[in-house]
């Protein structure tokens, strides 16, 4: 996110807040609502918004299976690397 902010035109220091802030302003409002990331999500995406626009590519695209692949990889490693502390 950092690199693409900088692609946009940020320097390395504003790319750099933008992104951390982001991440942190996400992470508070899930750790503070009472509600589900999903519901969360929901919540926060305007209809015709530019939350809307970017999950709709990400679901377009196939991002959902990018970190389903992903995620398996890291867990069928971490079982490997289990089975080495045995």
């Amino acid at each position: 996110m950092q690199e693409i902010a900088q692609k946009f035109g940020f320097d390395i220091k504003t790319s750099e807040l933008i992104v951390n802030q982001t991440i942190l302003g996400a992470a508070q409002m899930l750790n503070l609502s009472n509600t589900s990331a999903k519901q969360l999500k929901q919540d926060v995406t305007s209809k015709g918004g530019t939350t809307e626009q970017a999950l709709k590519f990400f679901h377009k695209n196939g991002l959902e299976q990018i970190f389903f692949r992903a995620i398996n990889k890291a867990r069928l490693r971490a079982k490997e690397l289990s089975k080495m502390l045995e």
